[in-house]
């Protein structure tokens, strides 16, 4: 056996380990820079904590980011200061990018075929407005929106938007939900949600029939029923402390739910009003968290973030259990993480996909040009080298057969991934000699 042949075999049976091992889920990153630098801006970046690799998607040359949101496995929308970006994960590309018209972005969600987005503060007026999720146009907004709108849900043809009495402050005495018939893009009414809070917060859907509103300046919780509208608010079983940004809280069962409270993440019941697993992990004392929440296997991602020194800034990710399992690569203010379920179903045949694609892809190891071939419609295919860097991507438009040519390639080992039409992704290792 030749050292280059040697080198070659090497590669593959390492790699045959790591894709038989890695994950369907993977994190997005999305640091927003230092705020007023005229050269550290805010990027967008994926991670994959099997692989440990960390691809950077992109920089978006504002200096803060409030939330990212993620659409049919492929699609993420990026508020980021006073502008919204939209990528397809698939490719890493930058489809569409836009001004959203004032001061700063805080709060996405999708209704149809639109993308709703939330203004934090100095609006006195429509501070939802509506674009085209598709080319990010501007179609209308909610003038009745007086307030910020820090926060929103999206349930059935309606939109429940989270409004304090004094904008902007936190010692308001009144908080209420605005409801917005979206079909119709019509304003409906103004729904009283707690009159002894100081502060309505950040809102979970429980089942599509009822608003949750963590308020941490009062410690409550505040209930909303949607079928007949009627609220109640009561004192928190713990110290609450909601995130501003990004997500938060994610469900793991019919009433656990994962939140920042009494200085950590823990599990609460929010139906119960009940503490079920106080600080899974400790935050102590750092300036600021964001988190995220892998319910499929169990992983709680947080970036730590102190705004003193940000050269101290972390990321860890850990088990259900609080366990440390890793680190990953954070930058400046990573205030907003996301999960990206992106159903890749790894398979460490070297002729053969999964059988719900039934692809097969040869020669492997290829000198020049690699076939492809499906009984399966495939979308789209995609090779990049073992840093994660996208090498080619290409929208196949569902056919059965495809072929590429690596001749230009480095000899060494790629990742070939494939979307099929039934909403399958597999991924292979491609040795190229």
């Amino acid at each position: 056996m030749t050292i280059k042949t040697h080198l070659l075999w090497s590669s593959f049976c390492f790699l045959f380990l790591l894709v038989q091992e890695t994950s369907a889920q993977q994190l997005l990153i999305v640091n927003g820079g230092s705020f007023g630098s005229a050269t550290e801006k805010a990027n967008l970046g994926v991670f994959n904590a099997s692989t440990g690799l960390y691809t950077h998607i992109d920089t978006i040359y504002t200096n803060s980011v409030q939330d990212v949101l993620i659409e049919a496995d492929r699609y993420a929308y990026v508020a980021a200061q006073d502008s919204i970006v939209k990528y397809d994960l698939w490719s890493g590309q930058r489809l569409a990018a836009t001004a959203f018209g004032a001061t700063s972005t805080i709060k996405l969600g999708l209704h149809n075929n639109v993308l709703l987005v939330g203004n934090w503060y100095g609006l006195t007026v429509a501070n939802l407005r509506i674009f085209d999720k598709n080319t990010l146009s501007f179609q209308y907004s909610i003038p009745e929106i007086t307030k910020g709108a820090q926060d929103f849900v999206v349930v059935g043809d309606y939109a429940y938007i989270s409004q304090n009495n004094t904008s902007g402050s936190w010692s308001d005495t009144l908080g209420y939900l605005a409801v917005v018939d979206l079909s119709t893009g019509g304003f409906l009414r103004n729904d009283t949600l707690s009159t002894i809070g100081e502060e309505v917060g950040r809102l979970v859907n429980v089942g599509d029939t009822a608003i949750y509103s963590l308020n941490g300046v009062s410690n409550t919780i505040s209930y909303y029923h949607i079928p007949t509208a009627t609220s109640n608010t009561v004192m928190a079983a713990a110290a609450l402390a909601p995130k501003s940004y990004g997500g938060t809280a994610y469900q793991d069962g019919l009433n656990s739910w994962y939140l920042p409270f009494n200085n950590g993440i823990g599990t609460f019941d929010l139906v119960n009003n009940s503490v079920l697993s106080a600080d899974i992990i400790n935050t102590g004392a750092w300036d600021g968290t964001a988190f995220a929440v892998d319910t499929v296997n169990n992983q709680i991602y947080l970036s730590y973030i102190n705004y003193v020194n940000q050269s101290l800034n972390q990321g860890i990710y850990y088990n259900s259990n609080g366990d440390s399992l890793g680190t990953f690569p954070v930058g400046i203010s990573p205030e907003v993480l996301a999960i990206w379920y992106s159903n890749v179903t790894l398979n460490t045949s070297s002729n053969f996909f999964a059988t719900e694609l039934n692809v097969k892809a040869f020669p492997n190891p290829v000198v020049d040009y690699l076939n492809i071939q499906a009984s399966t419609n495939i979308k789209a295919l995609r090779i990049s080298d073992l840093q994660g860097r996208i090498l080619y991507f290409s929208e196949i438009n569902a056919a059965k057969q495809a072929q590429i040519d690596l001749s230009n390639f480095a000899a060494g080992t790629y990742f070939l991934t494939l979307w099929g039409e039934n909403g399958r992704v597999d991924s292979q290792a491609i040795i190229v000699k």
